[in-house]
């Protein structure tokens, strides 16, 4: 088993990664990865301020593109899993909603009421998939 979780998206060159890492593996053997979805409902309720879109982030993926940059590195694709968020409420609020009075709104209420610490866990803002190397066993 091969894991490669929340990096792919730094990759520069996210293929040959998973080139390489098909190589590793024996046939048989599986690799997972976990990253953002850029069509979540998360990533399309944030906009521009999803957490995702940073300089730390420089290759995007739905599952359907990791799907096919997997079978392109001579992978298949097994399952693909929705994976929870969690953040605190805060850290929601600031990065998570467009800059203006709805969001200064919102952080004032959660410090009012003492929630900003709270944290949330969410089935949409991240996915999980899962690959084969095929061949016998």
């Amino acid at each position: 088993l091969i894991s490669i979780i929340h990096v792919i998206d730094h990759m520069t060159d996210p293929r040959t990664a998973l080139e390489a890492a098909a190589f590793h593996l024996r046939p048989g053997g599986m690799i997972m990865l976990a990253t953002h979805n850029i069509d979540s409902l998360l990533a399309k309720l944030s906009g521009e301020s999803f957490i995702a879109y940073s300089i730390q982030h420089i290759c995007y993926f739905t599952p359907e593109s990791l799907g096919k940059m997997l079978v392109r590195a001579g992978l298949e694709p097994v399952t693909t899993k929705r994976s929870l968020t969690t953040y605190p409420l805060r850290h929601f609020a600031k990065n998570g909603l467009k800059e203006g009075v709805f969001r200064r709104s919102v952080l004032s209420i959660f410090e009012t009421l003492r929630l900003g610490g709270l944290s949330l866990s969410f089935p949409f803002g991240n996915f999980e998939i899962f690959a084969r190397k095929g061949g016998r066993s």
